[in-house]
C-alpha cells in the first residue's frame, strides 16, 4: 500500500513528494488504522527513529499528549479543528527520552486515494524553541541577579571603606602607645585580614554582576579568574570541610573569553562537587589546568566515586537533577555547557577517570 500510494502521489505531482521530504517538520499521512503510509525523511534524519521500526509501528504507537497520554483516532479528528499550540511527544523505539512536538496541522485527506479518507499529520521539533526558552529564562535571571549583587556590593562597599579607614588611623594609635600592645596588634591585624578578604568577595561579586552585553571577549589572566573562584567558595568549601586545591602546568595562562561566563561556569561546578561529596569521608575538590599548544583545558575532579552510566546520558539534560526538591533546578549543568560552547569550547564529563570530574576545553 505504502508504495502504491507514493505512485500515486508521483503521478499527480513530484514536486509536493519533494518538499515532503525535504521539509524539517515532520509530517505523517496516516489511514484511518493508524497505520503510517508516508512520512518525510526528516523523522529519520533528525531524530533516533529507525527506518525499520518506522515502517511497522502505528501512528499512535509512537505520539502522546503532553501528559504522556496515547492518542487515537477519535482524539485526532477532533484535534483537525483544533490545532493551534498543542504540544505533542513522539518516542522512538526504545520509548525513552521523548522529542517535544507542538502540532502545526492535522487535515483529513478525502478521497484522497481509492475513494479511501486519510489523515495528514504535520509536527514541527520544540526541542531547540525550548533550549531557547530555557536559555532566555536564565538571561533574565541572570540580570536580576546581577543587579541584586551589584545593589549588595555597593551597599556593603561604601561602609567597609569608611571602616577600613577607621581601622589604619586605630593601629597608628596602637603603634604610639607605650607598655604591652602585642596583643592589640595582633588583634587588629586578624581585622585587617579579614576586611581584606571582605573586600576581595564584594569585588567578585562586582565582576559576577557585570552583564555579558558589557563584557567583550577579551584577554584574561586566568589567575585573576582562579581569583573570584577563591574568594567566592571559600566559606563553603571551609564549613564543609573540603580540601581546595589548584595545579597548573604554566604560569600566566591568559583565557580570551567573558570573564563572567567562566567564572560561573567553575563556581556551579565546584559547588556541584561540594554537595556531591559532602557526606563522605574524605572530601577534597581539584582544579587542574593544562595548556597545549592548541587548547586551554580545566578539569574539576572530586574525591566522589563517579556518576553512574544511566544519569551521566542526561547530566547536560535541562531540568534534570538528582538533588532534592528545592536544592536545584537541574539548569546549571545545561547552562554551564551552553556558556562554555560560546566561546566555541566543550564542557563534559570525563569518563576516564576514576573519581568524578568535569573537563572544559577552550580554543587558544
Amino acid at each position: 500500500m505504502k508504495q502504491e500510494l507514493l505512485s500515486h502521489l508521483k503521478e499527480k505531482s513530484q514536486g509536493t513528494l519533494e518538499l515532503i521530504h525535504t521539509m524539517d517538520n515532520y509530517l505523517f499521512i496516516i489511514d484511518l488504522d493508524g497505520n503510517i503510509l508516508l512520512s518525510s525523511d526528516s523523522i529519520i534524519q533528525r531524530t533516533n527513529m529507525e527506518e525499520s521500526y518506522l515502517k511497522e509501528a502505528k501512528f499512535f504507537d509512537i505520539i502522546y499528549t503532553d501528559e504522556n497520554t496515547s492518542l487515537n483516532l477519535f482524539d485526532l479528528l477532533l484535534l483537525n479543528n483544533k490545532n493551534a499550540d498543542l504540544s505533542l511527544l513522539m518516542f522512538d523505539q526504545t520509548k525513552k527520552d521523548p522529542i517535544d512536538t507542538l502540532l502545526v496541522s492535522s487535515s483529513i485527506l478525502s478521497n484522497f486515494y481509492k475513494d479511501q479518507d486519510y489523515v495528514l499529520i504535520l509536527l514541527a521539533d520544540m526541542r531547540e524553541h525550548r533550549k531557547t526558552q530555557m536559555q532566555l529564562m536564565h538571561s533574565n535571571k541572570m540580570v536580576s541577579l546581577g543587579e541584586m549583587a551589584s545593589g549588595i556590593a555597593h551597599e556593603i562597599n561604601n561602609p567597609l571603606t569608611v571602616v577600613t579607614g577607621q581601622l589604619r588611623l586605630l593601629k597608628k594609635q596602637i603603634e604610639k602607645l607605650d607598655g604591652e600592645n602585642e596583643k592589640i596588634t595582633t588583634l587588629s591585624n586578624k581585622i585587617s585580614i579579614n576586611f581584606d578578604r571582605i573586600t576581595k568577595i564584594v569585588k567578585s561579586l562586582q565582576t559576577m554582576s557585570r552583564g555579558t552585553e558589557k563584557s567583550p571577549m577579551a584577554d584574561v589572566q586566568l589567575e585573576s579568574i582562579l581569583s573570584g573562584v577563591k574568594d567566592l567558595t571559600a566559606q563553603k568549601l571551609e564549613s564543609k570541610n573540603v580540601k581546595f586545591t589548584v595545579e597548573t602546568n604554566k604560569e600566566d595562562i591568559s583565557i580570551f573569553c567573558r570573564e563572567t561566563e567562566i567564572l560561573q561556569v567553575l563556581l556551579n561546578l565546584i559547588n556541584n562537587s561540594v554537595d556531591s561529596i559532602a557526606q563522605l569521608d574524605d572530601k577534597w575538590v581539584k582544579l587542574n589546568i593544562t595548556e597545549s599548544n592548541t587548547d586551554i583545558q580545566i578539569t574539576v575532579t572530586d574525591s566522589g566515586s563517579g556518576i553512574n552510566l544511566d544519569l551521566q546520558i542526561r547530566l547536560f539534560e535541562p531540568f534534570y537533577t538528582t538533588k532534592s526538591i528545592g536544592q536545584g533546578t537541574g539548569l546549571g549543568l545545561s547552562i554551564s555547557k551552553s556558556l562554555i560552547e560560546s566561546h566555541d569550547g566543550t564542557l563534559s564529563y570525563d569518563t576516564g577517570n576514576m573519581n568524578t570530574s568535569f573537563k572544559i576545553v577552550l580554543p587558544k
